[in-house]
C-alpha cells in the first residue's frame, strides 16, 4: 500500500498491524450493518497509501477536513442549481478539471479528498437516487470517514510510532554522501579529460537526483510524526539546507565539466586528483565511526590546493568556477560534519 522503492517496503510488524486495522474496521462494517459502511475501508485504504508514518498522519487530517469541505461544496452546488434547471450538469466537466488540475499541481490530498466526496452527492442527485436527502447522506459519509480515520491514528499511535521518518533521513543523507563522494571522483576525471557528461547516461548520478527529491519528502512529513520534536526538526533543517546546497554545486560543477575547455598541466592534473582524493575521503567520513577526517575540518588544505589552482588563472576560467564550486562544497562538507558531531547524530 506504500509507495515507494525497496528501502520503503512494510516490515512484517507493519504488515501485520495493517492487516489488523482492515478487520477491525471490517468487523465493524458488517456486525453493526452500517449503511454504505465499504466507506470505512476505503478511507483506511487511502490513508495506507501514505509515504510514512508522518505521511499517513498528516493525510487523515487532510481528510477530515477534505471530507467536510466536498460534503458542503457538493450539496451546496445542488440546492443552488438543481432545483432550477438542469443546465448545471454542463458545468461539471469544468469544476472537475479545475480541481483535478489543483490537485495535480499542489499535490494536496484535502483537495483529492474534497473531490471524492463532492462526486456523491452530485451523482446521487443526477441519478435520481431515491430516498436521497442530505442528513442521510452527510450523516452515513461523515460517520465512516471518521470511523476509518480513527482506526488508523489508533493503529498509527499503538503500534506504528516505532517506525520514525528520522532514521530513513539519516539513511537516505548517508547514501547521498557516498553518491556525493562517488560523483566528484567521477567529475574529476570527466574534468581532466574534457569530456562531456550526461547524468541520465550514469545510474548513479540519477539515482542521487532520485534520493534528493526523497529526502525533501522524508523531511516534510518527518514534521506530522506523533514523536515530533521542535529539537528535532531544527536539527534536519540543518542538515537538509546544506545537502540541498550541496545538490545545488554539483549541479553547478556538472555544467563547467560540459564547457571545459581548459588546458591543463601535468602538475594541475596531480592536484585536481589530489584535491579529489581528499574531498572525497572527507564526504565518506562523514558517518563513518572512529573516523579521525571527520574530526577535523579539510576547508584550509583544500583551499591551498585550490590556490595553487588557480595562480595566474584566468577568473572566467572553467578552472577557475571548478575550484570556487569545490571550495564552497568543502565549507559545507565541513559543516555538516561539525554539526552532526557536535549533536551526536550517529
Amino acid at each position: 500500500m506504500h509507495q515507494g522503492e525497496s528501502e520503503t517496503k512494510l516490515s512484517f510488524h507493519q504488515c501485520l498491524y495493517m492487516s489488523f486495522i482492515i478487520f477491525i474496521g471490517t468487523f465493524i462494517y458488517f456486525a453493526f450493518k452500517i449503511v454504505d459502511g465499504y466507506w470505512i475501508l476505503l478511507t483506511i485504504y487511502v490513508l495506507y497509501m501514505g509515504f510514512t508514518h508522518g505521511d499517513i498522519i498528516n493525510r487523515a487530517n487532510h481528510r477530515i477536513f477534505g471530507t467536510l469541505l466536498g460534503l458542503a461544496f457538493g450539496f451546496f452546488y445542488i440546492a443552488l442549481l438543481m432545483d432550477n434547471t438542469y443546465l448545471w450538469v454542463y458545468l461539471l466537466p469544468l469544476i472537475w478539471f479545475f480541481l483535478w488540475y489543483m490537485n495535480y499541481f499542489t499535490e494536496s490530498y484535502w483537495i483529492y479528498a474534497c473531490i471524492l466526496t463532492m462526486f456523491i452527492p452530485i451523482t446521487f442527485a443526477v441519478l435520481e437516487v431515491e430516498q436521497f436527502g442530505i442528513t442521510t447522506v452527510l450523516t452515513t459519509r461523515i460517520t465512516c470517514t471518521a470511523i476509518g480515520i480513527i482506526l488508523v491514528l489508533l493503529g498509527e499511535y499503538l503500534f506504528n510510532r516505532s517506525f520514525s521518518v528520522h532514521s530513513k533521513i539519516e539513511d537516505s543523507i548517508k547514501n547521498i554522501f557516498e553518491d556525493t563522494a562517488y560523483s566528484i571522483e567521477h567529475l574529476t576525471v570527466s574534468f581532466i579529460e574534457s569530456k562531456k557528461i550526461n547524468i541520465k547516461d550514469i545510474p548513479r548520478m540519477v539515482r542521487f537526483v532520485d534520493k534528493i527529491n526523497k529526502l525533501e519528502r522524508l523531511y516534510i512529513t518527518s514534521k506530522y510524526e506523533f514523536k515530533h520534536k521542535d529539537e528535532t526538526e531544527i536539527i534536519y533543517e540543518h542538515l537538509f539546507r546544506n545537502v540541498f546546497d550541496l545538490n545545488r554545486h554539483y549541479r553547478e560543477i556538472i555544467c563547467i565539466v560540459n564547457n571545459n575547455e581548459t588546458n591543463l598541466t601535468k602538475e594541475k592534473i596531480e592536484l585536481l586528483y589530489k584535491l579529489s582524493k581528499i574531498l572525497s575521503e572527507k564526504i565518506r567520513s562523514i558517518y563513518s565511526p572512529n573516523s579521525l577526517s571527520k574530526k577535523t575540518k579539510c576547508l584550509e588544505e583544500v583551499c591551498s590546493i585550490t590556490n595553487k589552482l588557480i595562480q595566474r588563472e584566468n577568473e572566467i576560467s572553467s578552472l577557475f568556477f571548478w575550484c570556487d564550486n569545490i571550495n564552497k562544497i568543502t565549507k559545507i562538507v565541513d559543516s555538516i560534519s561539525e554539526y552532526i558531531q557536535n549533536k551526536k547524530i550517529k
